[in-house]
């Protein structure tokens, strides 16, 4: 061996190389395509984002949606691709270019999101007075006088179509004269108010025509185009930059690969100059172990013996090993270091001792265990080596399988998702993965040796209390350990983490337990959403309160409780009075702000070990444990005091009321569904009686309750046995004397009761599902009827009456699609659906949905008992009705009572505002007839015209039928 072959020169060009090509390969990669191309798309989406902003400001701005859902998405889509950029290298460290779009466009854009709430703002505004202006004209025009009527209902159609563009001005100049004319004092809070709304719609209707085209001015848009024209130029800015390293990291690689090429062949030189300089060798003859590897090499490392056993192990002939040198057999495994240390050591005269690899003729290898002794000279020189070694390589083989096997083991530790720590036989902590390390605090050798517990602190996640060290179980029993439910770990700096795990045995080859594994994981956020997810099962996801399954484990719970401390439980069923209203006039948002605020004051009315749930919509259901019933009352008293209290919700002020039914236990020895249903009788008892009251629960009113059941139980038998029967009642034009149709009329022939009128029994079922078995029998007799009618020679329209769980019903459309089919010789025309007033308000979106429908088949409208709900121009436009009938409360007593005769005269306006037609029902007396026909109401029907009679006596009656005299003189023109 030479050290002169050792180069310190060479070693600093490859570090240098080494540096240098280093630096040149990070450069070259500075540019990251597929982060280039999620930016692109970033940029193209925030583009198209703000486009659908555009898009959706003008379809809210002309009420082609109702809510700003599609608005709040594109926005926060915009925003979380804006953080999303942040990613990028360029926009962080990016050139001014960028830094200076990013600005503009990041101030546009916030300019444009004020724009935005201005426009919400203000779009509210005008929705409100839109929603009210209607029904505070609709008041002003019932309590004007009839000079002002006119004015009223003129202002009316201008501000409802001031949008258009044609009468904002007239709309402005009748405002005007209004606010200036006199009226009496009973008109003016209604005049104020409609004035107020109309001018609120004048001017938003402006103010958001004039916030749109800035809104989608397009400045967002060009500077979203110059954002991405600087990025795309800063990208293509640096991957020039990037090019050009990698241009020199190939010239680099060229230079290398020649440097090289000339180090081998100089390498090889000297080789050859080595061996050429081997001089024969003194040979001493050693006595050799049987089992000894001996090789003689002289100063220059060249060998000038080998005894058979080298030759057996390194498999060449000896000849093929003398006169070479010892490189001949270098593996090349180690180190050059390793080789410099023996070389050192032996050419100083010291006998050097240690393991080697070597490898064959063949390139396998082999391991020896080597002694290497210089001989040296009188100067102390070596002038040969002698080297005896032993063949090592079947228990160097069995180290690297171990090896392997361990760096495998320590490989998976490092890099698996749970945490591992692993133990000796006495308990105390070997090893901590990194996982383990990052929940404990501690690293893996400041805790080696330190006992367990120390480290893996762990407690009951409810009591506190220390849990039992599962590896204490497995170091004595031997058994694999899970820990409990609840367990807390506790790390060094005190940050807690709910876990799981287990800890298992370690043996060695004699089974012997030499330490224990334990394995671990953080289960925290697990926890938390099975313990969000177990509370959302049990709880109501508006006011927080127990839902009706959480309800009927605290019943039972606290009937259980009731019987063992001797004490009363009482059941309070509550429903709120007229929430339905709340909804119509201010909206859902306020009833749901309205049923939080109940749910909170029903909460603070009761005590904490009390219950306070929520079944749905404004049902709740209170639990109450009281040792008597004066506690009960005053408990009661507390409930209904709180809920009367005024609510303010946007500025208006709700006041509300509440029916309670009580129901006590054990008094009522029911069980848990029976007390509830006891409840709710009870409650709606106290709604029968006049609401705001609380009612307690008797045994009475489970009798009227079984009653009913029975009662429904009949009627559908009576339907079954075709015991119901259809009347009608004519309807007549009294100014041309026509009879232009009839109203269907259900009646029941009972088997011992005789003819029962529909009051005797509808009401019993109208909330039942047999109501709607009953409207389909209705309209196939109805259309069964007209057919027979037109064979002899009658042609008109049949009304029949249609209740709201018949129209809601999801079939309803399809089943009277059926029937009209089933009679082909009957025009839908000739059908008319009479829908009561509140049913269509019920929901006015749907009713419209299912009377389109209708409209579609064919078949006629009617809205029945007009006048009694909440008529307005606003409902009147979004339904498609044929008619409006008139309820019979107004025509009975309009005669006596002026309001009656307004209602009328409004309801005739409205309908010719609107092209409706108009019907009067309840007409009894000749007089009502004259007067109607003065107030423009020509169609009638009623006993003052016919009563309700069977089919077959219809026919005979349209032949005598003549109208009184009186009505063709006052009818008008």
């Amino acid at each position: 061996m030479n050290p002169g072959l050792i180069n310190p020169k060479q070693v600093s060009i490859v570090l240098a190389s080494a540096i240098f090509l280093i630096f040149l390969f990070v450069n070259s990669r500075a540019v990251d395509p597929l982060q280039h191309r999620r930016t692109l798309e970033d940029l193209d989406e925030m583009a198209s984002m703000d486009s659908q902003i555009d898009e959706q400001v003008v379809k809210l701005r002309y009420r082609l949606q109702n809510n700003y859902d599609g608005l709040v998405v594109a926005e926060n889509e915009i925003r979380l691709r804006r953080n999303e950029l942040k990613n990028n290298a360029l926009f962080r460290h990016g050139d001014e270019r960028i830094e200076r779009s990013v600005r503009k466009w990041d101030q546009a854009l916030a300019h444009k999101e004020e724009l935005i709430e201005r426009f919400k703002s203000h779009n509210a505004v005008l929705k409100n007075s839109l929603y009210y202006f209607p029904r505070t004209a609709e008041e002003a025009i019932r309590l004007a006088p009839s000079g002002l009527k006119e004015n009223l209902q003129t202002l009316l159609l201008d501000v409802l179509t001031a949008h258009s563009g044609e009468n904002g001005h007239d709309a402005a100049a009748e405002i005007g004269r209004l606010e200036t004319a006199s009226y009496p004092p009973a008109l003016r809070e209604s005049m104020e108010r409609t004035l107020r709304h109309a001018k609120y719609i004048l001017e938003y209707e402006k103010e958001l025509d004039a916030l749109i085209p800035r809104v989608t001015a397009g400045e967002t848009q060009l500077l979203g185009e110059e954002l991405t024209a600087a990025y795309e130029q800063s990208f293509d800015h640096a991957l020039k930059i990037a090019n050009f390293y990698r241009f020199f990291l190939f010239l680099a690689a060229l230079w290398l690969l020649a440097y090289a090429a000339y180090s081998f062949f100089r390498l090889r030189e000297n080789s050859r100059k080595l061996i050429a300089a081997y001089t024969e060798i003194e040979y001493q003859k050693f006595a050799l172990d049987q089992h000894a590897i001996v090789g003689v090499a002289d100063a220059e490392g060249n060998i000038i013996y080998a005894n058979d056993k080298f030759c057996e192990i390194s498999r060449y002939a000896r000849e093929e090993l003398l006169g070479k040198n010892h490189r001949i057999v270098k593996s090349g495994i180690h180190p050059q270091a390793f080789y410099e240390e023996l070389w050192h050591a032996i050419s100083g005269g010291k006998v050097w001792h240690g393991e080697i690899m070597d490898r064959t003729k063949d390139g396998s290898h082999y391991w020896v265990d080597s002694t290497i002794v210089p001989f040296l000279d009188e100067n102390g020189i070596p002038t040969r080596y002698v080297a005896i070694c032993t063949d090592i390589t079947g228990r160097k083989q069995a180290e690297a399988a171990l090896y392997a096997e361990k760096e495998l083991a320590h490989v998976t530790l490092e890099s698996i998702g749970d945490a591992v720590i692993t133990t000796d036989e006495k308990g105390c902590v070997a090893y901590l993965n990194p996982i383990a390390e990052q929940l404990t605090g501690w690293k893996s050798g400041e805790a080696a040796g330190i006992p367990l517990p120390q480290v893996f602190r762990i407690v009951n996640e409810q009591t506190r209390e220390t849990v039992a060290n599962p590896v204490e179980k497995v170091l004595k029993e031997g058994v694999i350990v899970g820990l409990a439910n609840h367990t807390v770990l506790i790390g060094r700096n005190g940050t807690e983490f709910a876990i799981e795990d287990s800890a298992a045995p370690i043996r060695d080859r004699e089974n012997k337990i030499i330490g224990v594994v334990l394995v671990f994981h953080d289960v925290s956020d697990k926890r938390q959403l099975l313990q969000h997810i177990t509370w959302q099962a049990g709880h109501d996801a508006l006011t927080g309160l127990p839902n009706r399954a959480l309800l009927q484990d605290r019943l039972t719970q606290s009937m259980a409780g009731a019987r063992r401390q001797k004490h009363l439980l009482a059941v309070l069923f509550l429903d709120l009075d007229e929430f339905k209203e709340v909804n119509d006039r201010f909206g859902h948002a306020a009833g749901d702000v309205l049923l939080k605020e109940i749910a909170s004051r029903l909460e603070n009315s009761v005590r904490a070990g009390d219950t306070v749930s929520r079944l749905g919509g404004d049902e709740f259901v209170i639990l109450l444990d009281a040792e008597d019933a004066t506690e009960i009352d005053r408990c009661l008293e507390r409930i209904m005091e709180a809920i009367s209290r005024p609510v303010k919700i946007d500025g208006e002020t709700i006041v509300i009321s509440s029916s309670i039914g009580v129901t006590i236990y054990p008094e009522n020895k029911a069980d848990a569904d029976t007390l509830l249903r006891h409840a709710d009788m009870a409650m709606y008892q106290a709604k029968q009686s006049g609401r705001n009251q609380h009612c307690f629960f008797d045994l009475e009113m489970d009798l009227v309750a079984k009653a009913s059941l029975e009662a429904q139980r009949r009627i559908g038998i009576a339907l079954a046995n075709n015991e119901l029967r259809l009347h009608y009642q004519p309807k007549v034009n009294l100014r041309t004397g026509n009879v232009e149709g009839a109203e269907a009329l259900i009646r029941w022939q009972h088997p011992e009761r005789g003819l029962l009128p529909p009051i005797e029994f509808l009401p019993l079922v109208e909330q039942t599902d047999l109501i709607v078995r009953i409207g389909d029998w209705v309209i196939e007799e109805a259309l069964s009827q007209i057919s027979a009618w037109r064979q002899e020679g009658l042609d008109f329209a049949v009304s029949v009456n249609t209740a709201a769980r018949e129209l809601q019903h999801p079939d309803f459309l399809r089943k009277l699609e059926n029937a009209l089919r089933a009679h082909p010789d009957v025009a839908p025309e000739m059908l008319e659906l009479e829908i009561l007033e509140n049913t269509a308000m019920d929901d006015v979106h749907i009713a419209r949905e299912i009377l389109e429908g209708c409209k579609k088949l064919g078949v006629r409208l009617s809205l029945d008992d007009f006048g009694t709900g909440y008529s307005s121009l606003a409902y009147l436009k979004h339904l498609p009705v044929h008619t409006l009938k008139i309820d019979r409360s107004f025509v009975r007593d309009m005669l006596d009572d002026r309001e009656d005769m307004a209602i009328i005269e409004g309801v005739v306006s409205m309908a010719r505002i609107f092209d409706r037609g108009v019907i009067a029902e309840g007409m009894e007396s000749v007089a009502q007839g004259i007067m109607l026909l003065k107030l423009g109401c020509d169609k009638a029907q009623g006993y003052g015209i016919a009563k309700p009679m069977p089919a077959q006596a219809l026919p005979d009656w349209i032949r005598t039928w003549k109208p009184r005299p009186e009505w063709g003189e006052s009818a008008v023109p």
